[in-house]
């Protein structure tokens, strides 16, 4: 749980900054193409990541095979540039 727990809170982190830097277009560098990707991204794979670690402490066996989700997950929430 912890290690599914800590891959949630990283990726909640990314979305926040995603968020901040979305607002404040100043903090990019102009020379740096932006990409675009599923404004959601961040949350969807944190709401994933605490599904597999709460599964992991009631059916281990289930949640051995659960983190093959996330290959479908990020081609769907995949970034595409602008």
């Amino acid at each position: 749980m912890f290690y599914w727990g800590t891959l949630a809170w990283i990726s909640l982190t990314g979305q926040f900054i995603a968020l901040h830097v979305h607002r404040h277009p100043e903090l990019r560098d102009p020379s740096v193409q932006p990409v675009a990707s599923h404004p959601w991204r961040g949350a969807i794979f944190s709401a994933a990541f605490l599904i597999f670690g709460v599964t992991s402490l009631f059916l281990p066996i289930v949640s051995s095979w659960l983190p093959l989700l996330i290959i479908p997950l990020s081609i769907w929430l995949g970034r595409r540039t602008t």
